[in-house]
């Protein structure tokens, strides 16, 4: 009996094991768009702030479903607070307006916080810390149109560096821009105490919105990319939808009875 449970529970553990699993690690929010706004893997599911409406639309976007925000006045709120420790959000993100706002981030005011606005053809972020110093960085995405651009944010609490960098596979650079870090010393903080919102400038579409706890290496960023660009969303690397219970138990006797036939 003993051994038949030492071989379940290697059967199991076995499950989690894969090349790709390192992209899972530090994961804390993931919204695929595809049905509703919820977070698949944690507790931080959007909700519609601001006036306006925001639909899931079935098709068209990156990777299948997406946020279509259609000129809505409005933005997506998750209730997550991001910048007193190491984060990276990606996203892809369209705009057919380039309209000029606030698009992603935790503060729109000049106050201590982080966000990133659209300003015609550049993407320009924002942050500062508690005292009020602050730092700013932009990158061109070329010129807004139908193209889903893939966007990366990151904060390394450690320096207190943010740094912004996207992929635009349809215009004229088909390549990363050039990462913008903005430094602000090790020690700060970028929290301002409020929710992190997404979509708040022009129609900014989203699709596959995901959330770490910890900086992506370029390696990791480059994986997602080009697995987004050939039609695969995070939700198909290993370890990042974790089946349920249940469904453990069942392959993990599923292995057990292969294991057990084998011996016969």
């Amino acid at each position: 009996m003993k051994h038949m449970w030492m071989v379940m529970t290697a059967v199991v553990l076995g499950l989690g094991l894969s090349a790709h699993a390192a992209i899972s690690d530090g994961l804390v929010a993931y919204l695929p768009f595809d049905a509703d706004m919820q977070d698949v893997v944690g507790s931080y599911d959007a909700t519609v702030v601001g006036g306006g409406s925001i639909a899931i639309t079935a098709a068209g976007g990156q990777l299948g479903g997406f946020a279509d925000k259609s000129g809505s006045a409005g933005k997506l709120e998750l209730p997550i607070h991001l910048g007193s420790g190491s984060f990276t959000i990606s996203h892809w993100i369209r705009d057919y307006n380039g309209g000029n706002g606030a698009a992603t981030g935790n503060q729109t005011y000049g106050a201590q916080g982080f966000y990133t606005y659209v300003d015609g053809a550049l993407q320009r972020h924002e942050n500062r810390n508690a005292s009020g110093a602050g730092q700013r960085g932009e990158w061109n995405h070329g010129t807004w149109g139908t193209a889903w651009i893939f966007e990366v944010l990151t904060f390394d609490a450690d320096t207190g560096t943010f740094t912004g960098r996207a992929y635009d596979p349809e215009t004229q650079f088909h390549k990363w821009t050039d990462p913008v870090p903005s430094v602000m010393g090790a020690g700060s903080s970028i929290d301002s105490g409020l929710n992190l919102f997404v979509a708040g400038a022009g129609d900014n579409d989203q699709d596959d919105l995901a959330i770490w706890n910890r900086v992506l290496t370029f390696a990791e960023m480059e994986e997602i990319r080009l697995a987004g660009q050939a039609g695969n969303a995070l939700s198909t690397f290993p370890g990042v939808i974790v089946p349920e219970p249940a469904t453990m138990s069942l392959l993990a006797l599923g292995g057990l009875a292969a294991l057990l036939r084998r011996r016969k």
